[in-house]
C-alpha cells in the first residue's frame, strides 16, 4: 500500500532501494524521514536561497535533494 502513495522522485527512491535493504516497517519511517524532513522547513532567508548553486559534475536530482 505505501509504494502507491508516493510519486516522482520520491517513487524512484524507493523503487531505488537494494533489496532488504529495509527490514521493518521502523526502519522505512526512520530512512524516509532522514531523507525528507528539510522539505518541511522553510529556508531562513531569500538571501540562503540565492546562495544555493549546483556543483560541477552534479546530477540535478542530487542538487534538488541538497534543497
Amino acid at each position: 500500500m505505501f509504494p502507491s502513495t508516493l510519486k516522482d522522485a520520491t517513487l524512484h527512491g524507493f523503487m531505488g532501494l537494494l533489496g532488504d535493504s529495509i527490514t521493518n516497517w521502523a526502519h522505512m519511517k526512520q530512512d524516509f524521514n532522514n531523507k525528507y524532513r528539510d522539505y518541511c522547513r522553510s529556508k531562513d532567508t531569500k538571501e540562503e536561497i540565492f546562495r544555493m548553486t549546483i556543483v560541477q559534475d552534479e546530477f540535478l536530482e542530487d542538487y534538488e535533494e541538497r534543497f
